[in-house]
């Protein structure tokens, strides 16, 4: 299929904007901001490591992914067209043979040798308003749904196989509620997930003990960071407000293991 400017030049409805969205689109400014600044200081390695994680993680394996299902696809086409177009853009430097020969099928003008480079200007027609809670919404779905999958894989559940309720067909999202003691569990950033699935509690207890463990390293360094004069000093105020606000959020998920053990 050939993309052409009617595509990626359409009008966007902000209102229309989903939080994946929102969150590709402030990573893709990040990706041509940090690319740009590696190449003009040569480090090549960089950039194209920078490149090979947005064109992989972010863009293939989620964004696409969600473009797949959700509603909005006149916006979708739009964001999906201006990506590919500064992607080939990116990564010119790099495969410039490659990239040429997929430009040459989007009905462009000029060749992508002597296009201009990616701006920033080009996104913030789209949204430049500051996003930073719908991308920590975003994140914390990815942390969400990549819990369940590994969850799913350590306990050799097919991916086929639904594991909800009898005669309940979506995920149940509940602020308070009865924990099922017959469940897979895990904590993610406070949120308690409870797959319905048969369990072997010898087995359910040793891998939450495990991960339980592996908690309390995690904050027992952050305490020992934290309490470090010179990383109190030194650190951006940002930094160690980040780093407090792990640590608490790795408390309460310690709490809830321990409350859910106890259970098993």
């Amino acid at each position: 299929t050939k993309i052409g400017a009617d595509v990626t030049e359409g009008k966007i409805d902000q209102k229309n904007l989903t939080f994946a969205d929102k969150w590709i689109v402030a990573n893709i400014k990040e990706l041509i901001t940090k690319v740009t600044a590696d190449l003009e200081k040569y480090n090549f390695s960089l950039a194209g490591e920078n490149l090979q994680d947005f064109t992989k993680n972010d863009f293939a394996d989620w964004y696409l992914e969600v473009a797949k299902f959700e509603d909005n696809q006149a916006e979708k086409n739009i964001i999906l067209g201006k990506i590919l177009k500064d992607l080939l853009k990116l990564w010119h430097p790099f495969i410039p043979f490659v990239t040429e020969e997929i430009w040459s099928n989007l009905n462009q003008d000029k060749l992508l040798l002597i296009e201009a480079w990616p701006t920033l200007k080009n996104w913030d027609e789209i949204t430049s308003e500051n996003i930073k809670t719908e991308r920590y919404v975003f994140t914390k779905t990815q942390a969400i749904i990549t819990a369940i999958r590994n969850l799913r894989a350590e306990n050799k559940i097919e991916p086929t196989k639904k594991l909800i309720r009898t005669g309940v067909g979506e995920l149940i999202l509940e602020k308070n509620g009865d924990k099922p003691a017959e469940a897979l569990y895990i904590v993610v950033g406070g949120i308690e997930i409870y797959l319905i699935n048969e369990i072997d509690k010898d087995v359910e207890k040793k891998r939450i003990s495990a991960e339980l463990e592996n908690l309390k390293k995690y904050t027992a360094n952050l305490t020992q960071r934290l309490s470090n004069k010179e990383f109190a000093k030194k650190a951006p105020p940002q930094i160690v407000a980040q780093e407090k606000e792990k640590l608490v959020k790795a408390q309460a998920d310690i709490l809830e293991m321990e409350k859910h053990l106890e259970k098993l």
